[in-house]
């Protein structure tokens, strides 16, 4: 009895999972590659205006994910939503790298304050 029981559950946590990630490890690599790879001949301020688009598409995109899931299927959502977000940031290469250049171009890195 309790082995079924075990299995259920696992069977559910399973749909659960495979329901959040499927549409984030689908579109998320899209939405990085619509952004681009970082072009370090752009100003400072071309490189800062992509970052801040990239984050607010994928911002606009696992909020409307959220959204979608817990109006269709109800379960916990703060665990969704901390992996969700690990995972949705983890795929962005392109974003990583412009956030690593920019974070080294930064004045304040120069005074050696740290």
């Amino acid at each position: 009895m309790f082995f079924n029981k075990f299995i259920l559950n696992l069977l559910k946590q399973s749909k659960i999972l495979i329901i959040n990630f499927v549409p984030i490890l689908i579109f998320s690599p899209l939405i990085d590659h619509y952004f681009g790879p970082l072009n370090k001949n752009k100003n400072d301020y071309e490189i800062l205006l992509e970052i801040f688009l990239h984050i607010l598409v994928l911002t606009i995109f696992w909020k409307y994910i959220t959204v979608l899931l817990l109006n269709k299927f109800k379960h916990d959502e703060n665990i969704q939503d901390l992996i969700q977000g690990i995972v949705l940031v983890g795929l962005q290469k392109n974003l990583i790298d412009k956030l690593n250049y920019i974070t080294y171009k930064n004045p304040l890195r120069l005074l050696k304050i740290f």
